[in-house]
């Protein structure tokens, strides 16, 4: 049953990875394998976000915004990419288009800046929660394991201690 939960969830992070593989080889054109990328990123991101493949919601979480942060800073390396080519009559047009090109490129780097922090800080949030709860875990089975010695050590102790009593 374990194996059946597991098996699925693997297979289609793995199936992922190989597209991304995939494209990144035989594509050629570079604005062709960022827009399949982005294509691929932002179906996962639907199906990760619909499915919630993880038994935790934490984690589901975690891979929604590592999908979206990677999906968003893909889409705006395609901004950046294509450069600032345009064609308007009026020159004072192109000046103004020039200031908002720069405004919507300064803002889209903060976002991608900003989108790769808050999965940083989310991921070391789950890690520091999911280590503390090992911990406890760990300390809680280590002080079973260590009393049941404990109390094993006493017992011999007391039965040596009734045996030596009766000679």
């Amino acid at each position: 049953s374990r194996i059946l939960t597991f098996f699925p969830r693997e297979v289609a992070i793995l199936v992922r990875k190989v597209l991304l593989i995939l494209i990144a080889v035989f594509i050629t054109s570079q604005y062709l394998q960022a827009y399949l990328g982005f294509l691929l990123l932002v179906v996962y991101f639907h199906v990760s976000y619909k499915v919630a493949p993880y038994n935790n919601d934490q984690l589901n979480v975690a891979e929604t915004i590592s999908l979206a942060s990677s999906a968003f800073i893909l889409y705006s390396g395609l901004y950046f990419a294509r450069g600032k080519k345009f064609s308007i009559p009026s020159s004072s047009h192109i000046i103004l288009l020039a200031e908002t090109m720069d405004t919507i490129s300064y803002m889209l780097f903060a976002l991608d800046i900003i989108s790769g922090i808050i999965f940083v800080l989310y991921s070391v949030y789950i890690f520091a929660r999911i280590f503390r709860n090992s911990a406890a875990n760990l300390k809680k089975n280590l002080t079973k394991i260590g009393s049941k010695i404990l109390s094993d050590k006493m017992f011999h102790n007391l039965k040596s201690a009734i045996h030596l009593h009766d000679h």
